[in-house]
């Protein structure tokens, strides 16, 4: 069965959060601000919970159900069998609502939360508290570390401003009239990989030289098989566990330092939004394989020097050792609207790297061909007339 965990306050009995900036624990009510290590997770029901992740993938990342929508399905007539089975006690906090939703009872107000199966972490919408769900991070699959936040939500918003700067193509307005619907932290569910591979490879090269006579210029290419063989070692490749965010926005914020990686505590998820993996290990583990397959073909190739050119024959590259972990990632997620478009940006909530797709002006996309194409011609012209 899934507990909830609320950090409080001791001093004032609020409900803290983690603070990115200050790498500390703090209660936005009274400022009191403590060590991560006075909120480890103790507690035999954090540690032995026996819920197990659903195997079959679910679906939502952090779905935001209204409270109306709440009301309606609660309406329709849900039956008490409990989150995860038959016979689930009521008391324990949560309720059978359909296969994708389940229902709890804050401790702190006594509202009912409407979440999907996968949230970890939360906050109640109506006493702002901080809510993690002890079953989804079990002992069956408790992420082995956590990466915490490092950049805060107002240095989030910051980086947006940062990213319109110095695009020409921009619209001039953009800037003025667009505006963040919405900002989240979220800890992504990542499943990292370390891989040895080790193979060989046969290349086509070859070597050109040119010489002449009294009589004609000559061209001799000699043709080569180039053997090679290599091994390398991988160390955390990662790879999203969440089918909600889109895979190539998540691989654009990479790489994360894992340097900064620490035991997995429930308390750096007060505060964020998170998840656990609804997309599993053996979903990913052929593209996270074929990255590394690739990588060292392009380390085999590079070795290959000394020719004028060089092309791929044939390869044989297998995996020889792997290694698999289950983590946490910061990323902060902010929705822009603008002219009726939505735009999603994402930013690495550790190194602060930034990524997001941006509209174009169409007129001075056209003013600049225009003139590139002028210039190119007039420079052309005056090398003809030459």
């Amino acid at each position: 069965m899934s507990g909830i965990l609320e950090h409080k306050c001791p001093a004032c009995g609020a409900s803290v959060v983690f603070d990115a900036k200050k790498q500390k624990v703090s209660c936005p009510y009274c400022g009191t601000e403590f060590e991560v290590n006075e909120f480890a997770d103790k507690s035999e029901e954090f540690k032995n919970d026996a819920v197990t992740y659903g195997e079959d993938g679910g679906q939502s990342l952090n779905d935001e159900v209204s409270q109306n929508r709440a009301e309606s399905m609660l309406d329709k007539g849900g039956h008490d069998e409990g989150a995860f089975g038959e016979g689930t006690d009521e008391t324990d906090g949560d309720k059978y609502i359909d296969k994708e939703f389940d229902l709890y009872t804050c401790n702190s107000c006594a509202a009912e939360l409407l979440c999907d199966e996968n949230t970890v972490a939360t906050k109640c919408p109506y006493c702002d508290s901080e809510i993690v769900f002890t079953g989804r991070v079990s002992n069956q699959l408790k992420p082995d570390f956590i990466i915490p936040f490092k950049i805060d939500k107002k240095a989030a918003k910051k980086a947006l401003v940062e990213h319109y700067k110095n695009k020409i193509l921009l619209p001039k307005v953009f800037k003025d009239e667009n505006h963040i619907d919405e900002i989240k932290g979220i800890y992504v569910p990542y499943w990292i990989y370390d891989y040895g591979v080790q193979g060989s490879a046969v290349f086509d090269a070859e070597i050109v030289s040119y010489y002449s006579d009294s009589e004609y210029d000559y061209i001799k290419t000699d043709f080569y098989d180039v053997v090679t063989e290599g091994r390398c070692v991988f160390d955390s490749i990662p790879a999203d566990g969440s089918s909600k965010l889109d895979d190539t926005l998540m691989e654009s914020i990479e790489p994360f330092n894992y340097d900064d990686k620490v035991d997995f505590q429930s308390i750096y998820l007060s505060g964020f939004l998170s998840d656990k993996y609804d997309v599993g290990s053996d979903e990913v583990e052929s593209t996270v394989k074929l990255r590394a397959e690739n990588s060292l073909l392009d380390e085999l190739r590079n070795s290959v020097v000394g020719y004028d050119s060089v092309s791929p024959k044939y390869h044989n590259i297998e995996v020889t050792d792997k290694n698999l972990k289950y983590a946490m990632m910061p990323v902060w997620i902010l929705n822009t609207t603008w002219n009726k478009n939505k735009y999603i940006f994402a930013m690495n909530g550790q190194t602060g790297k930034f990524v997001g797709d941006l509209p174009i002006d169409k007129k001075k996309l056209s003013i600049i061909s225009i003139i590139s194409f002028i210039i190119f011609f007039i420079i052309g012209a005056l090398i003809f007339l030459r």
